[in-house]
């Protein structure tokens, strides 16, 4: 046999030398020799896939060497974990590892055990009997006794005709069932044990939304089923039944993407089966739909046989057509974008910029770079456009504070200022008290030294005018003949001297008084020496003049 590639899935190409037995036995030799360097048969069917990938972008140059490095980091990183989620199924899958990849059985535990809740399943005693049996062929299919298993399986479904889960596990034991041990393939087996399976479990699929992921890849493997098996025929030269068992494929892959739209390889194989039945249209409308949901299929593409160079060149010269326009309008918003705001981008959006934008974008550049673009470019523009924002918010806001502070500051320096003008107008005030006190207490320091000086001259000059009165008096006397204008002249002064305080009234009713006693006396008692009248007079006027400006000091 010549030394021919094992593609991912038995293909027309692959029916031209090897019948559908002996592409399985190539896979499964192939996959033995990965075991020998991983002891995880699943990681191995994976690594062994990765591989095609790889050289495939090496050798057609599909992808540049940085699109390369990155897809292949996150290829290599995801063989860590290839158990998936009932229902989904995407371009990492190949028949290597839906030959060796148990993680669907294992799944359907959880669904199997619900539905048996639902439908009492358990509660007769022969369908618990199916049930335990079903696991231990289960088991037993895990570790590659498939003979053992199908023995196990027939006693199964013989207690429980209707048991899709166990129905479902036959097909795929009659599909993969080789290894180095046992060979216990047949098609036409597989393909009425996974009839059975999708009829029993479509009325579940139908109620309960939880059986659908089962029911798709029930339908999946019946595809893949009918698909080989038009292949093996076409290999036999029974080109007769080769169209019918495509169609059929067909139909079962598009009942399997009907009830999750996450088996995005049922979409795929659909377009598979849609290019063999002369419905390129049709296929290329289903390969746009999967390679922009997964752009691993950019990557599977080149090396399926199902795909001729025409047809794939179309298919990607469309996409590309399609894409560019779109990748080249989000491109140079970025660059218009980069070009306003340089600011320092996140970590994250640095990290984008790096790895997924180029320099320059022109229309020649490889479908798979165009892919990661349609999808990381938005990405890259997204953030942008949120940073720029950001930044421009954060530019708002600080101005916005600066003009409050701005504002803050005038208002402080007003306030200061007016602080200042009220305290220059307290000092001034202050200082004129103090003036106005200082003047106050100098003039009542002043009118006391008046004062004391006025007691002073009057203390001094009193005794004297009265010694004066006194003498003029007595002169008079002598002319009186008795002593009567002698105390009239004397009696007004001293009641004016020795008053303890003088008040204007007391000062004027003194003088009227004083002037008429004095003169009075002097008609009543005829005085004949008026000059010596005259002068205690005038020593009397003087003496009460004296007490009207300088009174009696006030202490």
């Amino acid at each position: 046999m010549p030394d021919v590639p094992v593609p991912s899935y038995y293909s027309e190409y692959t029916a031209k030398e090897r019948s559908y037995v002996e592409y399985m036995g190539e896979i499964n030799k192939s996959i033995s020799s990965e075991i020998e360097s991983n002891s995880n048969r699943q990681i191995a069917a994976s690594a062994l896939f990765a591989g095609e990938i790889k050289s495939t972008l090496i050798d057609n140059q599909i992808a540049t060497e940085n699109a390369l490095y990155n897809y292949t980091q996150q290829l290599d990183g995801s063989l860590q974990d290839v158990s998936r989620q009932l229902g989904y199924m995407g371009s990492s899958m190949s028949m290597g590892l839906a030959f060796l990849n148990t993680t669907v059985q294992e799944s359907s535990k959880a669904i199997c055990k619900k539905l048996d809740d639902i439908n009492k399943t358990l509660e007769n005693p022969l369908f618990t009997q199916a049930r335990e049996l079903y696991n231990m062929a289960l088991q037993r299919y895990i570790k590659g006794f498939y003979k053992e298993a199908l023995k196990v399986l027939h006693e199964s479904i013989e207690k429980n005709e209707t048991d899709p889960f166990s129905h479902f596990l036959l097909g795929q034991i009659y599909l993969f069932g080789i290894n180095d041990d046992d060979i216990v393939i047949d098609l036409n087996a597989a393909i009425e044990s996974l009839r059975n399976a999708a009829k029993y479990i479509t009325p579940d699929a139908k109620k309960y939304n939880e059986a659908r992921p089962i029911a798709a890849e029930i339908l999946f493997y019946l595809g893949l089923a009918y698909h080989a098996k038009a292949n093996d025929d076409l290999h036999n030269s029974n080109k007769a039944d080769y169209e019918k068992y495509i169609n059929e494929a067909k139909t079962a892959y598009g009942k399997s993407w009907d009830y999750s739209n996450n088996m995005l390889e049922s979409l795929y194989n659909l377009a598979r089966s849609k290019v063999l039945t002369n419905d390129e249209d049709g296929a290329i409308k289903d390969l746009n739909e999967v390679i922009l949901k997964d752009h691993g299929y950019c990557l599977k593409i080149p090396i399926d046989f199902d795909f001729n160079n025409t047809f794939k060149d179309k298919f990607f010269n469309q996409l590309k057509k399609e894409l560019y326009p779109k990748i080249k309008a989000t491109y140079d918003s970025i660059k218009s974008i980069q070009t306003e705001f340089q600011n320092p981008y996140s970590y994250n959006l640095t990290n984008l910029i790096k790895k997924n934008l180029p320099k320059t974008l022109t229309e020649d550049i490889p479908i798979f770079d165009m892919l990661e673009a349609n999808t990381y470019f938005p990405e890259i523009l997204s953030l942008l456009k949120k940073e720029k924002n950001a930044y421009i918010e954060k530019c708002k806001e600080q101005e916005r504070k600066e003009r409050e502070d701005s504002i803050e500051r005038e208002r402080r320096a007003e306030q200061e200022r007016k602080n200042r003008e009220e305290e220059k107008k307290k000092l001034e005030e202050e200082e004129r008290q103090r003036i106005t006190r200082e003047w106050s207490e100098a003039r009542r320091a002043a009118e006391e030294k008046e004062k004391k000086r006025r007691y002073k001259t009057g203390r001094v000059l009193s005794p004297i005018l009265f010694a004066l009165s006194l003498i003029f008096s007595y002169s008079s006397f002598s002319f009186a003949e008795d002593m009567t204008l002698m105390f009239w002249a004397i009696v007004p002064f001293l009641i004016i001297y020795l008053s303890d305080k003088y008040c204007i009234t007391r000062k004027v009713i003194s003088l009227i008084v004083d002037i008429a006693l004095i003169v009075g006396t002097c008609f009543i008692f005829n005085a004949s020496n008026v000059s010596l009248l005259v002068m205690a007079i005038i020593a009397n006027l003087a003496s009460l003049i004296i007490a009207w400006c300088f009174p009696k000091y006030e202490y």
